[in-house]
């Protein structure tokens, strides 16, 4: 896996962060663990966040993962790109659009 994309749902726009799934965490750091994000306003710290939930019952209690991003509209389609290099910043392209241009 060389990227992370999905088109954001009223929920994540309203979060300001897209969902992330549990398939896609080997290409992401732990969750809570820094790492660099290079948006198109420069390089910050960003971390993959859980928040428990219920929406399955009270009897099977679990997580949701979330990349707090600055902004997010629904219907935008987000992808973050793996380093260029070990150890990186991650690349976050928003409709298309790469943080370098």
């Amino acid at each position: 896996m060389d990227r992370y994309a999905r088109k954001a749902s009223r929920e994540e726009a309203d979060r300001g962060a897209p969902f992330i799934l549990k398939t896609a965490f080997p290409f992401f750091p732990p969750p809570g663990t820094p790492f660099a994000l290079e948006t198109a306003a420069g390089v910050r710290e960003a971390a993959i966040e859980a928040e428990p939930c219920i929406c399955r019952g009270p009897e099977k209690p679990h997580e949701h993962w979330w990349l707090p991003l600055e902004a997010l509209a629904k219907g935008q389609v987000v992808a973050v790109l793996e380093p260029d290099v070990p150890g990186g910043a991650y690349r976050l392209r928003l409709d298309g659009q790469d943080s370098r241009e």
